[in-house]
């Protein structure tokens, strides 16, 4: 199990979604990307990922596999997918980390996308 106070936003765990999802929520286990923590609980904020070519819907990114970020093919990540988990419930491993740059121009989306870009 993950210690939640090891958990580090741009930080990708591998996560299971397999309950309590309905209709067009993101299930099973993915990886996904930590995007913030509440530092008094065990939740996290994070950005599933999907390997099938989500390109041509809004608020997708993609991330090229690198050995620092551990996946093992390009992903999209599902910006309009954010969603709150308990990291004690719901985080299997440490995957690796997303580049900077690329977790930067997802936070950018992510802001547009929930309005506070104005």
């Amino acid at each position: 199990m993950t210690d939640p106070e090891d958990i580090q936003v741009g930080e990708i765990y591998l996560i299971n979604l397999n309950v309590d999802v309905i209709g067009h929520e993101q299930r099973g286990e993915r990886p996904a990307i930590v995007i913030a923590k509440h530092s008094e609980t065990s939740i996290c904020i994070v950005i599933p990922l999907t390997t099938q070519d989500v390109n041509r819907f809004s608020y997708t990114y993609l991330i090229k596999k690198t050995d620092r970020n551990g996946l093992q093919q390009d992903s999209y990540a599902l910006i309009f997918h954010v969603r709150s988990i308990d990291s004690r419930k719901r985080i299997i491993k440490k995957i690796g980390i997303v580049d900077d740059r690329d977790l930067m121009l997802i936070l950018q989306q992510l802001s547009e996308y929930l309005g506070l870009m104005r």
